[in-house]
């Protein structure tokens, strides 16, 4: 492996800087805290400091629907997934703002690189450093981190190919009053050119990857992790990540107030369809919210492909979420009645489907 760990090793970089560690770190910190949440197992794996494509997207041929009570009964699963999926793809934005130091998405007006040709007499934030924990996080605690980028310090843009590289090194302690453990690679390739001049991020390609990426927050255990995900942002400013098998844009949509608290408005999701994984189907949340990790009264969601299905949650309980779905294949339509009953000591809910 090339420098992404040694940074003797990095070009000419090699430089400690612990006195800007504290706040290169805390804009690091929270895009780890995030883009853990939003690993599902696909991808991974050690490429090398040059960009690849292992992230994986949907199929390409769309499916043809059924007009039956399991097709309703799924329907349903793949909304309540898609919108728990959608919630966390949308933290790893919020976290990769927080690296970068601006919003993804917004007015352009209010958006400057913090990549810039810095003030005089200040580091890049992305210039190649280790730091003990005592820089990063808040004492007492332990372990260190490094990070590594091939970004000069004098560039005016970053082009196709660079990265930036985070390794954390059994660093323990708490920042900001969350208490911490991580341990394995965080990496950052950006797949397009930026202007450093820009006020924008628009047209920005970029993939996050994870590698062996394990540790708890709060005391929540997670890992070991390897996961890649791959942010596209279009012309006009909307995000697109393609990660797991799924393609999710719309994520400005999404408001994530708290763990199992969250609203999804008007983003779609181009997944593999369920009875047949070599195609898929669009489906949109249209208007669906989450409180204590379950969709409440109201919440709606559309599956396209060869026809289309709508689902509406209509009642809950403490034991159970009732939906109404319509199902039109093959010039006709169904309604159903979909019921997810959830086990009185927790865990996943069991689905049963009856016409209406």
């Amino acid at each position: 492996m090339s420098s992404l760990f040694n940074p003797s090793a990095a070009g000419g970089h090699d430089r400690v800087v612990p006195a800007k560690m504290a706040l290169i770190a805390r804009r690091w910190l929270p895009a780890a805290f995030a883009v853990w949440l939003v690993a599902c197992g696909g991808g991974g794996g050690d490429g090398g400091p040059g960009p690849t494509d292992d992230v994986a997207g949907p199929p390409t041929v769309s499916a043809i629907l059924q007009n039956t009570a399991g097709e309703a009964s799924q329907s349903v699963q793949a909304a309540v997934g898609a919108a728990d999926n959608a919630a966390a793809r949308s933290s790893s934005l919020s976290g990769l703002s927080a690296l970068l130091g601006a919003p993804i998405a917004g007015p352009s007006s209010a958006r400057v690189h913090p990549l810039a040709a810095p003030a005089a007499g200040t580091a890049r934030p992305l210039a190649v450093m280790t730091a003990a924990c005592a820089d990063l996080l808040d004492p007492p605690c332990s372990g260190s981190a490094s990070m590594d980028t091939n970004i000069a310090d004098t560039a005016t843009r970053i082009a196709a190919g660079d990265y930036a590289d985070m390794q954390f090194a059994a660093l323990s302690g708490a920042m900001a009053g969350e208490s911490v453990v991580l341990n394995g690679r965080m990496r950052i390739e950006f797949l397009s050119a930026i202007d450093l001049a820009s006020t924008g991020f628009d047209g920005m390609d970029v993939k996050l990857k994870l590698v062996s990426f394990s540790g708890s927050i709060n005391g929540a255990a997670f890992g070991p992790i390897s996961d890649s995900s791959r942010l596209r942002v279009d012309a006009q400013g909307v995000a697109t990540v393609t990660a797991g098998g799924a393609t999710y844009s719309g994520l400005g949509g999404v408001t994530v107030s708290g763990t199992g608290h969250y609203g999804v408005a008007n983003t779609t999701v181009r997944m593999s369809y369920w009875s047949d994984s070599g195609r898929y189907v669009d489906l949109t949340l249209q208007s669906w919210q989450v409180l204590g990790g379950r969709p409440v009264v109201g919440s709606r969601a559309s599956v396209g492909g060869s026809g289309s299905i709508v689902v509406s949650a209509t009642s809950a309980s403490s034991s159970t979420v009732v939906y109404a779905v319509a199902v039109t294949a093959g010039g006709a339509t169904t309604n159903y009645v979909v019921t997810a009953s959830y086990p009185s000591g927790g865990g996943a809910p069991t689905y049963s489907a009856v016409p209406a």
